[in-house]
């Protein structure tokens, strides 16, 4: 019964939540190419880079960043990028301290 319950935790913190990430960020923001891309796209792209990144492991057609992007654009997708991944870990890691 523990195992059960464990496996829907899991579920329920981990793969929905991803699930969800990845068809909203197929629906906001799906990187076209040869657009040219901004600085607030950065921030864009920088908050949706993980779920664009686990789409991009399934369809190598998917990108997770522009190839036609300003400077700023990809100083602020960077600085989102590290900060969200950041953010992303610690969830994990105090999630996973949970179920314990």
């Amino acid at each position: 019964m523990k195992l059960i319950g464990c496996s829907l935790s899991v579920f329920f913190r981990f793969v929905l939540p991803t699930a969800v990430a990845c068809f909203l960020a197929m629906w906001v923001c799906d990187i076209e190419p040869g657009e040219k891309y901004r600085w607030l796209s950065g921030i864009w792209h920088g908050i949706f880079v993980v779920p664009n990144f686990i789409r991009h492991i399934i369809s190598h057609n998917v990108r997770f960043v522009a190839d036609n992007g300003t400077e700023a654009y990809y100083i602020f997708f960077w600085l989102i990028t590290i900060t969200t991944v950041i953010t992303l870990a610690m969830q994990i890691v105090n999630n996973l301290k949970k179920l314990k």
